[in-house]
């Protein structure tokens, strides 16, 4: 005879009752009861022991706090506070440190276009500022003739 464990147990138990249940033609019980509630969190309770791998302990909400780690301070707080602790809680304390450490991806995203607008304005200003300054001095390149030109492009062109 082989033993079980009392979850074995419990498991088969339970869905032996469910099913003589729906052979005995017996209706399950509504959304709204005790005996559902019940029942779905007994159900709930199984899954969560039976797939307790890594990728649902990182998916599931509310992993900070039941490690134990809290996300308040600063990031260099939080990274002394991660080589303390190991294991979970270290993780967390990481975790955290990159979240509030990172940048939102909206700002980085919408940054590349205004750059490439703005480089090309002042790369049209500089253009009109060079001819302005190679018309004034007689010698190109020349310390005065950059300085104008720098100066041109500061104000944005307008310069006599």
């Amino acid at each position: 005879m082989v033993m079980k464990t009392f979850k074995e147990f419990f498991t088969e138990s339970l869905w032996k009752n469910i099913n003589a249940k729906k052979k005995r033609g017996g209706k399950s019980a509504r959304k709204g009861s005790k005996a559902y509630k019940a029942a779905k969190k007994a159900g709930n309770k199984l899954n969560k022991t039976k797939h307790s791998d890594e990728e649902d302990a990182e998916s599931s909400p509310g992993r900070v706090k039941r490690a134990g780690a809290s996300c308040k301070g600063s990031v260099t707080e939080l990274r002394k506070r991660a080589k303390k602790y190991g294991g979970e809680k270290g993780k967390m304390y990481h975790w955290c440190a990159n979240m509030k450490g990172g940048r939102k991806k909206s700002e980085s995203e919408e940054q590349p276009e205004e750059d490439a607008e703005k480089k090309k304005k002042v790369s049209k200003t500089r253009a009109k500022c060079q001819a302005k300054a190679k018309r004034k001095y007689d010698v190109w390149p020349s310390a005065y003739a950059s300085g104008y030109v720098q100066k041109c492009v500061n104000r944005g062109g307008n310069i006599k």
